[in-house]
């Protein structure tokens, strides 16, 4: 049982039902998985809903409420097909393309080069003291910046040439399922590339000032505190518009 589905829900059971007491056991083990998905989904939901808040302030601060009773929706919706008769074959197409090590490394390795080398790991840094008290060892900027994208570009070519097609039990996906799965993974990877092209497009001028302009945009030369002087003059327009309310 090398797959996360048959070790869940076929060989721990299996073992609960073993021990003296098993209903007891079984109740505790399935408890302890539905805490344990609760947990990562307030831990992700959070995650999602603050990004795409303070990407829109001004548009979703005030409907905060609204916005997460709708996500929360689609999610309901979305989940729904994992427990329908064949809810386990949408799950594998899941767990294999939208929840992949594949997925996985290129965001991981988009984040630490944003960071690093778009935000700046000195600033990062900064930052870290300014929340902690006290900087991190060293250490943790060389891998930001050098050991942690090599090993996630290794990783992400040694997966694509392992990969091997999905497979259930005896059932081989078809070529369309494959391609749904594509369309799984790229529905998260396709964001990142997406975006920097959006954001050299919009600025103004040839292909060279347009890169020159988004590279001063991402790394402006400012410290700390003036951006955290900027961030909390964007927010007042619309804290003073909720105290209003």
């Amino acid at each position: 049982m090398a797959y996360c589905p048959g070790l869940t829900f076929l060989a721990y059971p299996s073992a609960v039902l073993q021990l003296p007491i098993s209903p007891l056991w079984s109740c505790l083990f399935f408890l302890m998985f539905i805490t344990l998905g609760l947990d990562s989904q307030f831990c992700t939901l959070e995650g999602f809903i603050t990004a795409v808040v303070d990407e829109w302030p001004r548009l979703l601060r005030r409907r905060k409420e609204i916005f997460i009773a709708v996500v929360c929706f689609v999610s309901f919706l979305i989940g729904l097909s994992c427990v329908a008769q064949g809810g386990m074959y949408v799950f594998q197409l899941f767990n294999t393309y939208a929840c992949s090590n594949l997925v996985l490394l290129w965001l991981i390795f988009f984040e630490c080069i944003a960071i690093s080398w778009g935000f700046g790991v000195n600033r990062f840094y900064d930052g870290l003291k300014d929340m902690i008290g006290y900087y991190p060892t060293r250490w943790f900027k060389f891998c930001w910046c050098f050991t942690t994208p090599f090993i996630c570009v290794g990783v992400f070519i040694f997966y694509l040439a392992e990969f091997t097609p999905l497979t259930y039990l005896d059932y081989h996906y078809p070529w369309w399922g494959h391609f749904i799965g594509l369309l799984l993974a790229l529905s998260s990877m396709i964001c990142v590339p997406a975006y920097m092209v959006y954001t050299v497009w919009r600025q103004e001028g040839t292909l060279m000032e347009k890169l020159r302009s988004t590279m001063n945009q991402i790394r402006p030369n400012i410290t700390l505190e003036e951006i955290r002087n900027s961030h909390a003059k964007t927010l007042a327009p619309s804290s003073e518009a909720v105290t209003a309310v």
